[in-house]
């Protein structure tokens, strides 16, 4: 009976909030795809104070009220597939995400659930301040399990300023945004220590990212490289000690986002790659994702998402 008040509480929680729509003057924003490629599918998803893994204005133009993502860990069969995870993202009428909620899973049973709640919306930068609710009380009966919670927000440092710093709650170092692209050496205020997190441009639209290292060395660089034709997002380069992942990304004549390519090389020599391809539906939103490797020219799929919608 507690855990089916805490789904009812979770989903009505979800339900009923409003928020006013943001005016932004963003440069390089697709306007033809639904999932904001910047920060879907990256390390970004697990940002939850920067809650921008969709392109609200088509949410809100396609009247979508939810969102829901179902990732299984194979698609060896059908009736084979083991359900990991679902999220819900609940959006309002202007295309902002009010809550969202993930469900884990193992051998198909869900044992635990997560909410993220944003009672005030976001602000003009793209940051939002959340609220955490959890049930893992099913964990009990799964001693080996673990399921990921990331607990890590970010907070202003200087609120009402220009200066556009975040602390990090759980190792207490900041997160820089300029969104002129560059560092302002004149900034004595938003002066980058060793171990920050430096992005240069928007939390919509980065440029690079960085965490600066000792004697201004880079640490875990990523580079965004943008279309000039359409803004759209093109390559993301993730270079991360002799590791480096250059991101294709692919759109078909339409504008719509069909997919990527991750290849990965080594010291500069090239050692694999995945591919991950969108299945469209008839507005051109994916609704199945597939990622997978070739062994001699076969396909063998990694793992299989499923994207469902809701409208108003």
């Amino acid at each position: 009976m507690r855990n089916l008040f805490f789904v009812c509480l979770i989903l009505g929680a979800c339900a009923g909030k409003k928020h006013k729509s943001v005016s932004e003057k963003r440069q390089n924003e697709s306007l033809d795809c639904l999932f904001r490629m910047q920060a879907l599918f990256t390390d970004a998803e697990d940002d939850f104070s920067f809650p921008l893994w969709f392109n609200e204005n088509m949410i809100a133009v396609q009247k979508i009220s939810v969102i829901t993502r179902r990732i299984y860990s194979t698609e060896i069969k059908d009736a084979e597939r083991q359900l990991r995870e679902k999220r819900q993202y609940y959006f309002n009428q202007n295309g902002l995400l009010r809550c969202l909620v993930i469900r884990h899973y193992f051998d198909d049973e869900e044992i635990g659930i997560l909410r993220y709640d944003y009672p005030k919306g976001r602000d003009e930068h793209g940051y939002a301040r959340y609220r955490l609710v959890k049930d893992t009380s099913r964990l009990d009966a799964f001693q080996d399990v673990n399921v990921p919670e990331v607990k890590i927000a970010h907070y202003p440092v200087y609120p009402g300023t220009g200066f556009l710093v975040y602390r990090n709650s759980s190792t207490g170092k900041m997160r820089h945004y300029f969104p002129l692209g560059k560092i302002q050496k004149v900034d004595s205020v938003q002066a980058p220590q060793p171990y920050d997190d430096v992005i240069l441009g928007s939390a919509f639209n980065p440029i690079a990212r960085y965490i600066l290292g000792k004697d201004e060395i880079k640490l875990e660089f990523t580079r965004y490289v943008y279309s000039k034709k359409t803004g759209a997002i093109a390559r993301i380069i993730f270079y991360k000690g002799p590791l480096t992942t250059k991101r294709t990304i692919a759109y078909n004549t339409q504008g719509k986002c069909t997919g990527f390519v991750d290849s990965s090389f080594h010291n500069a020599k090239f050692f694999t790659h995945f591919q991950t391809e969108f299945t469209l539906d008839d507005k051109g939103n994916p609704m199945k994702v597939n990622t997978f490797k070739r062994i001699n020219e076969n396909p063998i799929i990694l793992q299989t998402e499923q994207f469902h919608y809701e409208h108003f």
